[in-house]
């Protein structure tokens, strides 16, 4: 696989994506990854993935599994 893409089984949306491209993203300061993906005759689907940051007004634990907010530390 070169490319995201997206497969649905016993409704289930799962996307899928080289490793190597979902490593990237997850350890540099890329917010989110964009893919047409071709549909045939039925036209094209948006695929976005974004990571999830943490909330700068919530708890340690309703964060937790989050990104590291890049605003942590600004006054708004």
């Amino acid at each position: 696989m070169s490319r995201p893409t997206v497969l649905y089984t016993e409704n289930k949306v799962v996307m899928l994506m080289p490793a190597d491209q979902a490593i990237a993203w997850g350890v540099t300061d890329q917010v989110g990854i964009a893919e047409n993906i071709s549909l045939g005759n039925f036209g094209s689907l948006g695929l976005l993935i974004e990571k999830d940051f943490a909330c700068l007004d919530r708890s340690e634990e309703d964060n937790e599994d989050t990104f590291p907010n890049p605003n942590a530390g600004t006054i708004c």
